[in-house]
């Protein structure tokens, strides 16, 4: 009995699981957008930045953003309207043969597909301990 429900393909899949390391993501509905721009506030901080970025989230988002305008937002382009983040994805481009580049549509732009991120978050060991949160 016990062989047969090792060979079982799904049992073997989730052990399999458990033995990779883990990596934690959500995913957050985002329906419209705030801006399509070369804005980065994290990578150059109130420059252009070196590529076309989608941004969602809070209305806070500039080139100098800081944590007290994020959380100064009047709105958000996402599903849950108390998470006032910004989230960011580079645009992607298709280069024809004759040189020229297309925009790849996304999710959400008016083609029936409905909008959206794939949000995820990974802790780096470093010297350093990661942050903590306070309800004080």
């Amino acid at each position: 009995m016990m062989h047969s429900i090792i060979s079982n393909p799904l049992v073997l899949g989730l052990i399999g699981s458990l033995a990779l390391p883990a990596s934690a993501y959500w995913r957050m509905s985002c329906p419209s957008r705030l801006v399509q721009q070369r804005a980065d506030p994290i990578i150059s901080p109130g420059h252009v930045s070196a590529h076309v970025h989608v941004i969602a989230g809070g209305n806070g988002f500039g080139f100098n953003e800081t944590y007290a305008q994020a959380r100064g937002s009047q709105c958000s382009s996402c599903e849950i309207k108390q998470d006032l983040s910004n989230y960011w994805t580079p645009m992607l481009y298709y280069q024809a043969q004759n040189g020229s580049f297309t925009r790849v549509p996304l999710a959400g732009d008016g083609n029936g597909a409905t909008g959206g991120k794939t949000v995820y978050y990974e802790y780096v060991s470093t010297n350093t301990p990661p942050p903590t949160t306070s309800n004080s």
